[in-house]
């Protein structure tokens, strides 16, 4: 294989190796756009739920990633945790 060597990166001279190239982005592209229709996806339907239930859209979306990772036991550890943190450096005057 040859190639092109610039002071930064190495780039490839074979027709076949851009040929590689140029397939895998076009299939990263297509993922990328496959993402974004996810995200907006998501975000319609955390708005949906806002809007019919009346919950603030931003707790709606911190409940799905919990219920997606299935970590709320280490969510509510490191929210003890950063609790405990912020009333030891910030300590409340009328305690």
């Amino acid at each position: 294989m040859s190639v092109i060597q610039t002071a930064q990166i190495n780039i490839p001279s074979d027709p076949e190796a851009i040929k590689k190239i140029r397939s895998v982005m076009q299939t990263i592209s297509d993922s990328y756009s496959k993402i974004e229709g996810h995200r907006e996806l998501i975000k319609d339907e955390l708005k949906a739920l806002a809007d019919e239930y009346e919950i603030p859209k931003s707790y709606l979306a911190r409940a799905s990633k919990l219920y997606h990772k299935q970590n709320f036991s280490v969510f509510t550890a490191d929210t003890e945790a950063t609790e405990e943190l912020y009333e030891r450096i910030f300590p409340q005057s009328n305690q």
